[in-house]
């Protein structure tokens, strides 16, 4: 699949193109879901960055869909939003 460069805070990162722009991607529902359930537990970006020992504007670019997570990064964010990867995945 071609890859297409997405530009944030002045740097790039790789960003696969949409096939059908109406569908969101597993990365798109990912990045939805992860901000609905950091906002449930009443964490910020921030703190939620801090528990994961990671930087916020990486949290930031999960959110925003600009970051691909590797499976153990989705593993420990859904655990400390008190979500399974599974929920994080479901549109």
């Amino acid at each position: 699949m071609p890859q297409i460069f997405a530009e944030y805070s002045g740097s790039f990162a790789l960003k696969s193109p949409k096939i059908n722009p109406a569908m969101p991607t597993e990365l798109d529902i990912f990045a939805r879901r992860l901000r609905e359930a950091r906002r449930e537990t009443g964490l910020t970006q921030a703190r939620l960055a801090e528990l994961a020992g990671l930087d916020r504007t990486y949290i930031s670019h999960l959110e925003r869909g600009v970051a691909n997570p590797s499976l153990a990064k989705m593993v420990q964010l859904a655990r400390i939003v008190g979500k399974s990867v599974a929920d994080l995945l479901r549109g």
